[in-house]
C-alpha cells in the first residue's frame, strides 16, 4: 500500500527533515524518494510561503498533530497545493518522530476558482447586458431580471419578481400570441419573433424576442426571455423600403424619360439600315445603333440591379430547350468574338436534360454577361462554354455552366471585388473595356436566386473560368417543346476528316460525330490531312476549319482538290459570317457552316451532302442566331387592321415605319380622344397604345373602349418606356390585352402582333407591295439570313448573276463536247449558289439537269436546257425589279 498510493505518505524528524516517503512523490512533485529524503520540508515550500514553516513545527509539538494547506514547487518549478495531515509519534515518552500525508488538489482548487469566476462572469453579463434578460420558472412567474430589463419597461425588479410575464407586459390584442409564445418556452422550444409589448406606461414599442428553455442534469426548471428593442430598427426599415420604393419609382421615371429618345435614335438606325447605303454611311450609322444598344443595355443593368436591390425581381418557371437558351446566348456575341479572330465553341453532355423548367430570359442574361466578359477579355485564342449535370435526384437537377477564356486572367487579391456592385477589377479595366460593373454583380444574383452559386478560376496572363450552378427541373412534357434530333441511322459507319488547329473544336466536333455513329478522324493542321489523303486513306467527307496557321481552309481545299483520289471529296467549311461570301465564290464547298457550330445545322450539313436528305434545303445553309428584323409579308400572312396610339412625333415614325417593314399600314391618333373617335369611324383588330399621352393616357383611353365596346373592342397593346413589373401589372389589370416595351424591339412587336386574331377579310388588309415571290423565296432567305438579307442581297446577287452566267457558258460548252464532268459540277454549284440566294424554282431546275448529267442522258438534256436560261432570265429580272 505504501509504495502504491496516490497520496503521498511520508515521516520527518521534529525538525522537518524526511526521514522516509512513497515513490507517489514522483508522480506529484517530479523528484525520486532518494532524492526528498534527508532534506527539509522547507526547501519545497515556495519562497514566498516559508515563513509559515516554523509555525507548522511549532503547532506540532505543542498539539502533537496539524492540518492544513502548503504550497509546495515542484522540480520542474511548478506550484503545487498540497493538503496535508500530520501527527507525532511519541518513544519512551518522547516527541521522536512525525507521520503524515498529503494530497495534491491543485486541480480541485483551480476549478473552483473557476467556477466562482464564471458565476461573477455571468452575473456581470446578466446585471451589466444593455438586452433585456428575464427569468422564468415553469409557472412562467419571473424569478430574476436585470437592469436593462427594469429600464426597458418601467419596472423594478422588486414589482416584477413572482408575477406572470405575459401579465406584465403584453397587451390584450396579443395575449394569445404572447401566451403561446411563452407556453413554447417553458415547454422546452426555442421561441423567435418579432412583435410588439407595453411598458409600465402603457405605451407599446417593437421588440425582437428569444425565448430559452433552461435545463439543469436533464430536468427542465425554467426559461430565460430576452428581449431587444427593434424599434429604430423597424423605423429604419420602413424608412429603407420607402427609399427603395421611391429610388425604383425614380429610376423607372427616368427610364421613361430616356428610353423615350433612345427608341427614336434606335428605331430609325434600324429603319435607315434597312435602305441602300455607302459603306461609309452605313459605318455611320452603325455606329449610332451600336452606341443606342449599349446605352440601353447600361440603362437594362441598371434597372435590373435596382428590382434585385428592391427584392422586386420575380423570376418564372417555365419549360425551355435549354440547347436553344445556350446557342442563342452565343449567337448575340458571335460577331463580337469572330471581329476579334476568337474562337467560340460550347458542348452540352449528354447526361443534361433537353428541356427543363425554369426562366430562360434570366439564364440567358447571366450567359450573355459571361460570355461577354470573356469575348471583352480576351485578345486571342477562345471562349468556351460548357453544361453538365452536378447532381441528380429524381426529376431535380443540379446544373453547372461553364465560361472559360484564354484572356487576361484576375490577379487573386482582386477576384473578391468581382462580384461587387460597381466594381471591376481596377480602374484601367473601366478606362479600357469600358461598363458599369453591375454584369457581375447582377449575375451573382440572378444565379442565387435560380437555387445556384457561382465562383471563379484564373490565372493571370492565361485565361479564366466562370462556373455557376442553377437548380432545374425536367420539364413535364417536353415534346411540347421541342423537337427531338433523330439519330441519323444514315450517317452510321461514315467516315469524317475533321481538321482543325483549335484542340476544343477538334474535341467538340469527334464528341458530337461519335454520338452520331461515325467514324472521325481529326487532325491539327492542313499538312496531316494532306498526308492522309496522299496516303489514299477514304473518307465519306471533310470538315475543314478556315482560320488555320499556313495553310488556311480554302488552300487546303484547293490543294485537295489535285488530289486525285480526293477531287469528289465532298467538303465543309467551318467559317465566320464575314468569310462567306469569299467562300461561295470560291465554289469548293458543297456546305459551309458558320462557327459556333450546332448539333441540328451540322447532322443537316452531313445528310445532305450526302445525298441521305431530300427535304433539307440544298444551299449553302448559313446558321446564324438572328432573326428576320423585317417580314415584309407578315401583314399578307397575318392580317390586322392597326390603330397607333401615339403622341411623340418620332416615336410615330419609328412605329409607322417598322409597321410598313412588316407590311401594314396603320392609322394614328395622338391621344386617346383621337382614339376613341378613330374606332368609332371604323373598326380597327389592334391598338399601339402609347399609356402617357396628353389630355387623355393610354389607361383612361382603355377604360373608355371597354365601356363602350365591350367584347366586341380591337386587341390593345401597351407600349410604354415604364419598365418595373408592377407597371406592366398595372396595366393588364386596367384593361389592356398585351405589353411591349420602349424602345420597341421588332422582334417583341412582331411576337405581339401574331398574338392577335387576324383579320378575316384579307382585303380589309393593307399591306406593302408584294416583291418578285414567284422566283425568290424571300421567306426561306430570311428565315436562313434573318436581318441580313437586306445587307447582303445587294452584294450577293450581282455576283450571284454574274457567276451563273458564266457557269450556264461552261455548261452549254460542255453540252457540246460531251464533257460530262464539267457539266455536272456546273450544274451542281449553279444549284447551291441559287438556293443559297433563294432563287428556288432555279435551283430546282438546275438539280434536275445536274442528275440527268449523271446518267449522261444528252438528247433530254439538249432538250431541257432552254429550260434553265428561261429560268435564269426570270431570276435576273426579279432580282433586278427588287433592286430597283
Amino acid at each position: 500500500m505504501f509504495e502504491n498510493v496516490s497520496d503521498l505518505l511520508f515521516m520527518h524528524d521534529m525538525d522537518g527533515v524526511f526521514l522516509s516517503i512513497n515513490p507517489a512523490v514522483e508522480r506529484t512533485l517530479g523528484y525520486t524518494p532518494e532524492e526528498v529524503i534527508g532534506r527539509s520540508i522547507a526547501e519545497f515550500i515556495v519562497p514566498e510561503h516559508r515563513a509559515r514553516f516554523a509555525t507548522y513545527l511549532e503547532i506540532l509539538k505543542r498539539r502533537g498533530h496539524a492540518a492544513g494547506l502548503m504550497y509546495v514547487q515542484t522540480k520542474q518549478g511548478d506550484t503545487r497545493l498540497l493538503r496535508y495531515n500530520t501527527s507525532v509519534l511519541l518513544e519512551n515518552g518522547e516527541q521522536r518522530y512525525v507521520r503524515g500525508s498529503a494530497r495534491d488538489i491543485t486541480r480541485e482548487v483551480e476549478a473552483e476558482r473557476e467556477l466562482r469566476r464564471q458565476k461573477r462572469f455571468f452575473e456581470a453579463i446578466f446585471n451589466h447586458s444593455p438586452v433585456a434578460i428575464v427569468a422564468l420558472d415553469l409557472e412562467q412567474r419571473i424569478t430574476a431580471c436585470n437592469a436593462a430589463f427594469e429600464r426597458m419597461f418601467g419596472y423594478t425588479a422588486e414589482e416584477v419578481i413572482g408575477v406572470t410575464l405575459d401579465d406584465l407586459i403584453v397587451s390584450e390584442e396579443r395575449k394569445d400570441e404572447a401566451l403561446q409564445a411563452t407556453a413554447q418556452a417553458t415547454a422546452g422550444e426555442v421561441v423567435h419573433l418579432t412583435t410588439r409589448r407595453k411598458r409600465k406606461d402603457g405605451s407599446e414599442f417593437d421588440v425582437e424576442i428569444f425565448g430559452v428553455p433552461v435545463f439543469v442534469d436533464g430536468q427542465q426548471v425554467g426559461a430565460i426571455g430576452i428581449y431587444h428593442d427593434v424599434s429604430e430598427f423597424v423605423r429604419a426599415r420602413e424608412e429603407a423600403e420607402a427609399y427603395a420604393r421611391a429610388k425604383s419609382e425614380f429610376l423607372a421615371n427616368m427610364s421613361h424619360e430616356i428610353r423615350t429618345p433612345l427608341n427614336g435614335i434606335i428605331g430609325m438606325t434600324n429603319l435607315l439600315l434597312d435602305t441602300p447605303l455607302t459603306n461609309e454611311q452605313r459605318d455611320f450609322v452603325e455606329t449610332i445603333r451600336n452606341s443606342g444598344d449599349t446605352l440601353l443595355a447600361l440603362i437594362n443593368d441598371i434597372l435590373d440591379f435596382s428590382k434585385i436591390e428592391a427584392g422586386k425581381m420575380e423570376l418564372e418557371s417555365i419549360p425551355f430547350d435549354l440547347r436553344d437558351c445556350v446557342e442563342t446566348a452565343l449567337d448575340l456575341l458571335v460577331a463580337k468574338a469572330q471581329e476579334k479572330g476568337l474562337e467560340l465553341a460550347y458542348f452540352i453532355e449528354d447526361d443534361v436534360p433537353p428541356v427543363i423548367e425554369g426562366d430562360v430570359t434570366r439564364l440567358r442574361q447571366v450567359l450573355v454577361n459571361l460570355v461577354g466578359n470573356a469575348v471583352k477579355f480576351t485578345e486571342e485564342g477562345e471562349v468556351f462554354v460548357g453544361v453538365s449535370v452536378v447532381k441528380r435526384e429524381g426529376e431535380q437537377y443540379q446544373l453547372q455552366f461553364m465560361v472559360r477564356d484564354t484572356g487576361i486572367g484576375i490577379p487573386p487579391e482582386r477576384r473578391d471585388r468581382l462580384f461587387q456592385a460597381f466594381q471591376q477589377v481596377d480602374s484601367s479595366t473601366t478606362r479600357r473595356y469600358g461598363g458599369t460593373g453591375l454584369g457581375l454583380a447582377i449575375s451573382k444574383r440572378l444565379v442565387e436566386l435560380m437555387g445556384g452559386e457561382i465562383w471563379v478560376e484564373s490565372e493571370v496572363g492565361k485565361g479564366s473560368t466562370f462556373y455557376f450552378t442553377i437548380q432545374a427541373r425536367v420539364a413535364a412534357s417536353p415534346t411540347t417543346v421541342i423537337r427531338r434530333m433523330a439519330q441519323p441511322r444514315q450517317l452510321l459507319h461514315k467516315r469524317v476528316l475533321v481538321v482543325d488547329d483549335n484542340a476544343t473544336n477538334r474535341t467538340i466536333l469527334t464528341r458530337q460525330l461519335d454520338k452520331w455513329g461515325i467514324s472521325v478522324v481529326a487532325v491539327a493542321s492542313a499538312q496531316e490531312a494532306l498526308a492522309l489523303l496522299y496516303r489514299g486513306d477514304i473518307f465519306d467527307v471533310a470538315i475543314l476549319d478556315m482560320q488555320m496557321p499556313e495553310i488556311d481552309g480554302l488552300m487546303l481545299a484547293h490543294q485537295i482538290r489535285t488530289i486525285p483520289t480526293a477531287r469528289g471529296l465532298p467538303l465543309i467549311l467551318l467559317t465566320s459570317i464575314e468569310k462567306r461570301r469569299e467562300v461561295r465564290e470560291s465554289g469548293l464547298f458543297e456546305k459551309y457552316l458558320v462557327k459556333p457550330i450546332k448539333p441540328e445545322p451540322l447532322m443537316n450539313a452531313l445528310l445532305d451532302v450526302l445525298g441521305e436528305q431530300q427535304d433539307v434545303i440544298s444551299a449553302q445553309d448559313i446558321q446564324e442566331s438572328s432573326t428576320r428584323l423585317f417580314d415584309a409579308t407578315l401583314g399578307e400572312r397575318h392580317p390586322l387592321r392597326i390603330l397607333l396610339a401615339e403622341d411623340n412625333v418620332v416615336n410615330q415614325k419609328v412605329a409607322l415605319r417598322m409597321l410598313e417593314r412588316l407590311g401594314y399600314r396603320a392609322d394614328v391618333a395622338a391621344n386617346g380622344h383621337e382614339v376613341l373617335a378613330a374606332l368609332r369611324r371604323q373598326p380597327y383588330d389592334v391598338v399601339l397604345m402609347d399609356v402617357q399621352m396628353p389630355e387623355m393616357d393610354g389607361v383612361e383611353a382603355t377604360r373608355r373602349i371597354i365601356e363602350e365596346w365591350g367584347e366586341h373592342r380591337p386587341r390593345i397593346i401597351a407600349m410604354t418606356a415604364n419598365a418595373l413589373p408592377h407597371h406592366r401589372t398595372e396595366y393588364i389589370e386596367a384593361g389592356m390585352d398585351d405589353y411591349i416595351s420602349k424602345p420597341i424591339l421588332v422582334e417583341e412587336l412582331v411576337e405581339a402582333l401574331l398574338r392577335c386574331p387576324p383579320h378575316e377579310d384579307a382585303h380589309h388588309s393593307t399591306h406593302a407591295p408584294k416583291t418578285p415571290a414567284a422566283f425568290i423565296d424571300f421567306e426561306q432567305l430570311h428565315q436562313r439570313l434573318g436581318d441580313l438579307v437586306e445587307e447582303m442581297l445587294p452584294d450577293m446577287a450581282p455576283v450571284f448573276l454574274e457567276d451563273a452566267a458564266q457557269r450556264l457558258q461552261e455548261a452549254r460548252d460542255a453540252i457540246t463536247t460531251r464533257d460530262q464532268e464539267t457539266f455536272v459540277r456546273c450544274l451542281h454549284t449553279l444549284k447551291g449558289s441559287a438556293a443559297t440566294i433563294g432563287a428556288m424554282p432555279f435551283s430546282e431546275i438546275c438539280r434536275e439537269l445536274e442528275a440527268l448529267g449523271r446518267d449522261g442522258e444528252w438528247d433530254t438534256i439538249e432538250a431541257r436546257f432552254p429550260e434553265v436560261e428561261k429560268a435564269f432570265e426570270q431570276t435576273k429580272q426579279a432580282f433586278l425589279q427588287y433592286l430597283g
